[in-house]
């Protein structure tokens, strides 16, 4: 037993001390922005291998020395003939696939669970996907590169910083990490290579797409809350700063609404195509499970693999509809700050003026996402 416990101890001491540079590299700021700037690269290769990002990004400057740590934040996108036609194939290989491979197969195949047949149907859905990215990838450009924009404008304000946040390194990892073990049960429990094939596309690209999705929507929030924070600091009586700095934050807010629009219109079809697969595999799921705990058959090796794929649905949607509902709380505090500034600078009229404007514009500013404008992309989805 002590050698057993021995052998154990030293296998996870490589692990910890791999985890614990993890931490120690993101709690470092000037390893923050270059750690941020490989995981955004990692990111972009691998939604560019299945068709999730056809536009080109300036990777470059990831590995270039003697680089300041926001040059690192952000990167510029243009759009890419290149990419364009390898997602075109892209789509028109996941459908030969599907109709003249995996489909053959299945008929060939003597009691084929109707789940199989369901990812049949699930790659020929997510087929479009690819396509609907290169029709409107410039949507996502604009959003993209206007972040930059953002950054650039608020940097001319006294006392702005960009706020530090490691969410989108946690969702990045534990989503590989769901998604290796999932692949990992298929491939040990299925006996078929259809069986365990066919289920794998669908599930990849699907979180992948609300992976980027949420990292999206995080990157805006962010700046939200870095102008909160900056309106707070307004406590100078000085007339011309202020309102310089209220000019850049009241840009800033308006990019940022417009990027919030842009975004929910962009993701709006093929999220909702994602979640009805994903809800619709769930079901089927379940419905298994139960019948096997109400038999009391033998329980079968493969309800591990629906019981990863409903965490990692509850994973991707938790992370997505949390990611939008903090984003609109920081959307609304702006205007309860406006309100507080508004009452400390009664004296100075200029400045009274200037936040009245902006506190009447921001009435116009609404925030909102939805998929398709159907449903209400916040915390109110789960209760669904």
């Amino acid at each position: 037993m002590l050698f057993v416990g021995n052998e154990i101890k030293g296998t996870l001491k490589p692990t910890y001390q791999a985890g614990k540079l993890l931490i120690t590299k993101m709690s470092n700021n000037s390893e923050n922005s270059r750690f941020y700037a490989y995981l955004l690269f990692a990111e972009h290769i691998i939604s560019k291998l299945i068709g999730l990002s056809p536009w080109t990004m300036d990777t470059a400057k990831i590995f270039r020395k003697n680089l300041f740590c926001n040059q690192l934040d952000t990167f510029t996108y243009k759009l890419s003939v290149i990419g364009s036609n390898y997602n075109i194939l892209l789509a028109v290989f996941y459908v030969l696939c599907d109709v003249f491979v995996i489909n053959n197969n299945l008929n060939k195949q003597i009691n084929v669970p109707t789940s199989t047949k369901f990812e049949f149907v699930s790659i020929l859905c997510i087929s479009v996907i690819p396509l609907i990215y290169v029709i409107r990838q410039k949507l996502l450009i604009s959003v993209k590169n206007q972040i930059k924009d953002v950054d650039n404008e608020l940097m001319s304000c006294a006392g702005y910083t960009l706020v530090k946040n490691n969410t989108n390194y946690w969702i990045f990892i534990i989503n590989n990490v769901l998604i290796y073990c999932w692949i990992i049960f298929m491939l040990l429990f299925r006996s078929s290579w259809v069986l365990r094939v066919a289920p794998i596309l669908p599930t990849v690209f699907g979180s992948v797409l609300i992976v980027q999705y949420a990292m999206t929507i995080n990157m805006i929030e962010k700046r939200f809350k870095s102008i909160n924070l900056t309106l707070l600091k307004l406590k100078s009586s000085m007339r011309r700063p202020i309102l310089n700095d209220i000019s850049s934050i009241k840009y800033a807010y308006i990019e940022l609404c417009d990027m919030c629009e842009k975004t929910a219109d962009f993701y709006g079809i093929p999220t909702l195509i994602v979640i009805i697969l994903y809800s619709i595999r769930n079901i089927g799921n379940c419905y298994e499970m139960i019948l096997v705990f109400l038999s009391e058959s033998e329980m079968s090796k493969t309800i591990f693999c629906s019981g990863i794929f409903a965490v990692q649905t509850c994973f991707l949607l938790t992370i997505l509809t949390t990611s939008v509902t903090k984003l609109l709380k920081q959307s609304e505090k702006t205007t309860r700050i406006i309100n507080q500034l508004l009452d400390r600078f009664t004296i100075n009229q200029a400045i009274t003026e200037k936040l009245s404007k902006f506190s009447n514009d921001l009435w116009h500013m609404k925030v909102e996402f939805t998929l398709c404008d159907i449903i209400p992309l916040n915390c109110s989805l789960l209760a669904m």
